[in-house]
């Protein structure tokens, strides 16, 4: 059965709540409805995705009971070439992670590889966390920004990360969106608004300060004005203005405080731009033009880098960044 073009997003999420064990084997998944709901879908797109997803084994469908879990779809197997550990922030996480792990299991599906999937905060990466995740594997993925884990962690088998900017100490590759295609992007959408003052809302995360640490600068240049904010207070947002956040995320936080002060969302008031895309992955998220890249590539990309580190002990480590796409719609 092909997979239905309508479905693709909810395909994509219910695959990742499966492989990230949100869903576990033989447990119910939510109604028809309530996907049609939450994905702005009619009942037969919902429908044909659940049916693609029984096609390939992952649900059954459970006369006069609903709809239900078969398989993680990431079960260790005796002929697997490499056992990949994954280090996976929240079993909740819904966005731009959770997309890169479904690239990442069919890179492993298709290249007879399993995966080990650790739900581990970077907050609490320790050495006892990181030992025992990566336990009887060949390698290791980080999803997420590990390289701001406060205990340093010594890096025993080829790694890479993906939102990570620290190689920690030359043993990590890492891969993120392309920041100076994105800085250059960035640019010429707030030009074309006619904006001359911007304000930057920023991030103390490594890979977010070196974004915001690529723009100024061309901006400038490019005769505009500036102000940079770590995470300012919610009553600095002045409406009618002008902002680029460098995450998403944090966008939604001050999305969520507008709406609830003043019912509008921060996107109907300002002129705003984000980076990473997690309004077209996770529904929940509110509307604002954003940067972003395929995450779900992203993932096949990473698992690749990371096999090749495997069968070559000891190459470099590599930076790899993907050019990013403005989306406005």
């Amino acid at each position: 059965m092909n997979q239905p073009m309508k479905s693709v997003k909810l395909i994509d999420s219910i695959r990742e709540y499966i492989i990230s064990g949100q869903y576990h084997p033989d447990s119910k998944i939510p109604s028809i409805r309530e996907f049609a709901d939450r994905f702005n879908l009619s009942f037969g797109s919902v429908n044909r995705g659940i049916d693609y997803l029984v096609s390939q084994g992952l649900l059954e469908k459970r006369h006069g009971q609903g709809t239900f879990v078969v398989s993680s779809g990431r079960e260790r197997t005796k002929s697997a070439k490499y056992i990949i550990s994954i280090f996976y922030a929240n079993i909740n996480h819904k966005g731009y992670c959770g997309k890169a792990l479904v690239g990442i299991q069919d890179y492993a599906l298709a290249n007879n590889c399993s995966l080990s999937i650790n739900y581990v905060n970077f907050r609490d990466l320790d050495k006892a966390a990181y030992a025992f995740g990566i336990k009887n594997t060949d390698g290791s993925i980080f999803l997420g920004p590990y390289d701001n884990s406060p205990e340093k962690i010594n890096i025993l088998l080829p790694t890479v990360g993906l939102a990570m900017h620290d190689s920690c100490d030359g043993k990590i590759s890492t891969m993120d969106i392309d920041p100076v295609s994105t800085a250059e992007l960035a640019c010429r959408y707030f030009k074309d608004k006619g904006i001359k003052h911007l304000n930057v809302i920023g991030h103390y995360y490594k890979n977010y300060k070196f974004r915001h640490e690529i723009f100024i600068p061309l901006w400038e240049a490019s005769g505009g004005k500036v102000k940079l904010t770590i995470y300012p207070e919610w009553d600095q947002i002045r409406s009618g203005e002008a902002y680029f956040f460098t995450s998403a995320s944090v966008f939604q936080d001050y999305s969520l405080k507008q709406l609830e002060k003043t019912s509008r969302i921060l996107s109907e008031t300002n002129t705003v731009l984000t980076i990473d895309g997690q309004n077209l992955i996770d529904p929940s998220y509110h509307y604002a033009p954003t940067i972003s890249i395929d995450w779900k590539l992203a993932g096949e990309l990473l698992i690749e880098e990371c096999i090749k580190r495997i069968r070559n002990p000891g190459s470099p480590v590599r930076r790899c960044y993907v050019y990013g796409h403005l989306f406005e719609q």
